[in-house]
């Protein structure tokens, strides 16, 4: 079978047959759906699905607390690394959770290139280019 996009009905009966402990390849069948298009689900039910393979839901490791404190100091300092994130926050959690719990936020965090200084020879360049340009003349 091909690819298809789900309906919400389908993802609904799909989810409860999930918790109710059928298997992937039952769901498939039952909804007559390949099983590589049960993982393209919309976006926020992703949690639910990973890799092709059903995942169960476990026990939340973060507390709402601690999640809200990861988000707000991601957010107020978004250049900072994901150690130096853990280490600011003083929390016993893996690396992996805090990315997989950030990224379950909708928070991207990536390590921002530094742009480069400009040169000496790009400092006279830039200037020149100035003055050579101080009086313009716009001709509409």
């Amino acid at each position: 079978m091909a690819k298809q996009k789900l309906i919400e009905r389908q993802i609904d009966v799909a989810l409860g047959m999930h918790e109710a402990g059928a298997s992937q390849r039952v769901i498939a069948e039952q909804l007559s759906v390949s099983q590589t298009s049960l993982t393209f689900i919309p976006q926020n039910l992703n949690y639910y699905f990973q890799n092709s393979r059903f995942i169960s839901i476990h026990k939340r490791s973060i507390t709402d607390r601690t999640s809200h404190r990861i988000a707000r100091l991601a957010l107020k300092l978004p250049r900072i690394s994901l150690q130096d994130l853990i280490n600011r926050l003083d929390i016993n959690l893996s690396k992996k959770t805090i990315t997989l719990h950030l990224k379950h936020l909708g928070i991207q965090k990536r390590i921002a290139y530094a742009k480069p200084y400009l040169s000496p020879q790009h400092m006279i360049a830039r200037l020149e280019w100035a003055k050579t340009h101080e009086i313009w003349i716009v001709l509409d």
